[in-house]
């Protein structure tokens, strides 16, 4: 069995359908511009809380 081209389609409980199938080059591209995005606001929100432009909030104590 080639992993390329893995493809399996099955019916939930709840009759609805669901695909699995192996991650294709365009689904990699994807993917990268996703890590690519998390990466920069998770910098951007370290800089940011590093130069104190962005407190985590303060729970009331009571």
């Amino acid at each position: 069995m080639d992993a390329r081209s893995y493809h399996v389609e099955e019916t939930l409980k709840n009759v609805l359908r669901v695909t699995v199938r192996a991650i294709r080059p365009d689904d990699r591209r994807s993917l990268y511009v996703v890590e690519q995005l998390v990466g920069i606001l998770f910098v951007s929100i370290l800089i940011a809380r590093l130069a104190g432009v962005y407190l985590p909030r303060r729970r009331n104590a009571e």
